[in-house]
């Protein structure tokens, strides 16, 4: 009698430890979709835009709409591993996100500039490559 006391003991934890086993499985499939941009992401766009904002011969550039110096500046502050496009442009109408892309997240960010009437819109997406 003790060997059939002692079996149905084991055959509930045996049953018990696949239960959690199962339990664990599933709950870790379902992980939550990471929704926040990460830091180095954040740091990166405002660096850029900051310096973009407070460097005058960098401000006149975005004013004039050249995209040439801008574009040189992105690229030179852009660490390796990070894919980048922009659009600059005078009229929030007209200024969309740029589109060509190859990643699946995306990082967005903007910059409105205002000298007297002149506007000038900077918007920079980030992507991992």
């Amino acid at each position: 009698m003790n060997k059939k006391a002692y079996m149905k003991t084991l055959e509930a934890i045996i049953a018990i430890v696949l239960f959690l086993g199962v339990i664990t499985i599933l709950l870790s499939s379902n992980k939550e979709i990471e929704t926040g941009v990460p830091q180095d992401m954040v740091l990166i766009q405002d660096t850029i835009l900051n310096t973009i904002q407070e460097n005058n011969t960098l401000r006149n550039y975005a004013i004039l709409l050249s995209d040439f110096n801008i574009d040189s500046f992105i690229s030179s502050s852009i660490p390796v591993g990070i894919g980048y496009n922009f659009t600059l442009c005078d009229d929030i109408s007209s200024g969309g996100y740029p589109t060509s892309t190859e990643s699946e997240k995306l990082y967005a960010d903007s910059l409105i500039i205002v000298e007297g009437e002149d506007i000038a819109i900077i918007n920079l997406i980030l992507w991992r490559i």
